[in-house]
């Protein structure tokens, strides 16, 4: 194994056991992942690890004393997809920074305390003693369809679940917009198991871990599909005035996908819980605020696929040759089509856009 190793350019050194090794051998002639491979299979919701990692997402309290080994964005890129890929990672330490102070501060409203069920019982569920506007109580939370990967791929086509809370504390505004939650919204599936007994008093200090003293245990993504009845029917988007009877609501949601491969590869290789057996709270945030992850899908998607620049605007765009070389005038050949490829969404859109131009479409 050692001459084999020395042969193929991979030996280690004298005296290394068979399993370093084979590690090294492996390791010097396995398939490489291109950056590409990587994005596509990444999560677009950020987790818990991520979130309150110091050394990828630096707190609120960063004074700069220190270099942060954060991807930046150059004056000058490789490719067109180079400059892609710089922004997709930049973006998402920024949508993740934004996600965290949010859930931080919905946690800390809500006051997650653990109750002993009695003083002979070590059981202690986590009980939500305080109020945020931005999140409610999980009363039933189930995965309900998980569909095989599509050809060539290995992770799941679709995860669905569904989620139920109960709006009977709300009042006024705040109940409105619970209800006005609508398809494609972004929510947030926590699980906390609060480690500050009822009674004592809930304080978080700033300069330790946040995880570590709220209980947080999880945190993942999703996005809603479908808001359903008290008989589990479809409410379709055009009805948004619709009165739902009762306090309970409840909303199909799509899973990330390529998390939930991960959660559950790691449950069978480890023997770890399931992480979608234990969601106690639901997040929100404001629909303004919370368009990363359709950000993150166009930057991603467009990875996927080859974008051709203009030849007049190639240069310029990559931080190359003279930036005046991409003004009209100087365009050496004039560009009398562009394609706007799914830019307008109908005709009376395109009008809408140029209001002061003649738009003429042709039928069909």
């Amino acid at each position: 194994l050692r001459e084999l190793c020395g042969r193929l350019s991979s030996y280690g050194g004298a005296g290394e056991d068979d399993a370093t090794l084979r590690e090294a051998l492996t390791s010097y002639h396995e398939k490489r992942s291109g950056m590409l491979e990587v994005v596509q299979g990444m999560a677009l919701y950020p987790t818990e690890e991520i979130m309150w990692d110091e050394d990828v997402v630096p707190s609120s309290s960063y004074t700069g004393d220190s270099c942060l080994a954060l991807p930046k964005l150059n004056m000058q890129f490789l490719s067109f997809r180079d400059y892609l890929l710089r922004t997709y990672n930049l973006y998402s330490l920024e949508a993740t920074h934004d996600i965290r102070d949010a859930l931080e501060e919905v946690v800390r409203h809500v006051k997650p305390r653990a109750r002993r069920v009695s003083y002979d019982s070590t059981e202690t569920p986590t009980i939500f003693t305080g109020w945020a506007r931005m999140a409610l109580p999980v009363g039933n939370f189930q995965v309900t369809k998980v569909t095989k990967p599509n050809v060539g791929e290995t992770t799941p086509a679709a995860v669905v679940a569904e989620v139920e809370v109960n709006l009977g504390e709300l009042r006024g505004d705040a109940k409105a917009e619970w209800d006005a939650i609508r398809k494609h919204d972004v929510l947030y599936l926590l699980t906390i198991r609060s480690p500050i007994s009822e009674g004592e008093k809930f304080e978080l200090d700033p300069a330790k871990g946040f995880c570590e003293q709220s209980g947080l245990i999880y945190a993942r993504g999703c996005e809603v599909e479908e808001r359903l009845d008290e008989q589990g029917k479809v409410i379709p988007e055009w009805e948004g005035g619709v009165r739902v009877k009762g306090e309970s609501r409840k909303w199909r949601l799509t899973l990330d996908a390529a998390q939930y491969q991960s959660d559950t590869a790691r449950m069978v290789r480890e023997g770890a819980e399931d992480v979608y057996e234990t969601f106690n709270l639901l997040v929100r945030r404001k629909a303004k605020e919370n368009n990363f992850k359709a950000v993150l899908s166009c930057i991603r998607d467009m990875l996927a696929k080859k974008v051709a620049l203009p030849a007049w605007l190639h240069d310029v765009m990559l931080g190359y040759g003279d930036a005046t070389a991409a003004h009209w005038t100087n365009v050496p050949e004039r560009v009398d089509t562009l394609d706007f490829k799914d830019t307008f969404l109908s005709a009376d859109h395109l009008r809408g856009a140029f209001p002061e131009s003649k738009v003429v479409v042709p039928d069909g």
